[in-house]
């Protein structure tokens, strides 16, 4: 066990329970599948809180949360944000990159490892902290990257029982 995992419990402060974050990644993957994408790449705060319950107050540092069309996601994150992403998420797949890293470098290097980068890879291309230089960064990695704007919105839209309860329970 390593010194996060000694501390911090897996989504001991998630928002969501654990099968309502499985049931949205799901519906995304189909998404991704009906594109016939092989993985989408999701850098948008929003979007990765919908699927994983991570937030942060950082959430202007680059962060991607790497989606397979199936079997379980990972995360990419500053290595400040580990522990926030284990309490925040039941993601058991947690990649640091230290702020001495360049982060695209460090994703494409992944992509590459787990022998992703010759599939076919979405991004979305809407997402706030997603700039000219780091996409530049990202396609000199990993090639063309496709456009998967608008996936998880397509989720997102159409609230579950729990959502509405929620909801119903703020206002």
């Amino acid at each position: 066990m390593n010194d996060v995992e000694d501390y911090v419990k897996q989504g001991s402060e998630a928002v969501f329970p654990r099968n309502e974050i499985d049931r949205r990644i799901k519906g995304v993957q189909k998404e991704i599948a009906q594109k016939e994408f092989d993985v989408l790449l999701l850098t948008g705060p929003e979007n990765i809180f919908y699927l994983t319950g991570q937030q942060t107050p950082g959430y202007y540092t680059f962060q991607c949360l790497v989606v397979p069309v199936t079997g379980e996601p990972f995360l990419l994150l500053r290595q400040l944000e580990t522990i926030n992403a284990r309490a925040n998420s039941y993601l058991e797949d947690i990649i640091a990159y230290s702020d001495s890293d360049n982060p695209g470098e460090v994703l494409a290097g992944l992509l590459t490892e787990r022998g992703i980068l010759d599939k076919r890879i979405a991004i979305d291309k809407n997402s706030w902290f997603l700039t000219v230089n780091l996409y530049d960064r990202l396609t000199q990695g990993c090639g063309e990257l496709l456009d998967g704007t608008g996936i998880v919105e397509l989720s997102r839209r159409v609230k579950s029982p729990l959502e509405l309860e929620y909801l119903e329970e703020a206002s």
